[in-house]
């Protein structure tokens, strides 16, 4: 069964939660949350509709996203998984997540010898 919205909303939250905390920060209450299974987190916070997500969803909320296109795909060359992220329509700016690269993993991009 899957999870619910909040459920989900604290899963994705619970870290930068933490962070945020620690730092002192205030943190705002959505007024609302949708998150969408491989493409999107849609919601309102501070009377803006904000999306988070690929350029199908930018595309679909009306965001031009074509502007930051280039560094979107310089992250993803360093392995990057990213997400553009909109405010009231306009782009304001990308996320990107990716895992460090261990010191004790071997390189995966030797040939097989």
């Amino acid at each position: 069964m899957g999870q619910s919205s909040s459920a989900v909303w604290a899963n994705l939250t619970s870290a930068p939660t933490a962070q945020a905390v620690n730092s002192k920060l205030d943190l705002i209450e959505p007024t609302s949350f949708e998150s969408s299974s491989g493409i999107a987190v849609r919601g309102e916070l501070s009377g803006q509709r904000i999306v988070l997500g690929n350029t199908a969803l930018m595309d679909e909320e009306k965001v031009a996203w074509k502007a930051l296109s280039a560094q979107a795909e310089a992250l993803r060359s360093e392995g990057a998984s990213v997400m553009y992220l909109a405010a009231d329509r306009r782009l304001v700016g990308l996320i990107a997540v990716a895992d460090p690269v261990r010191p004790n993993t071997a390189y995966s991009g030797q040939r097989d010898r």
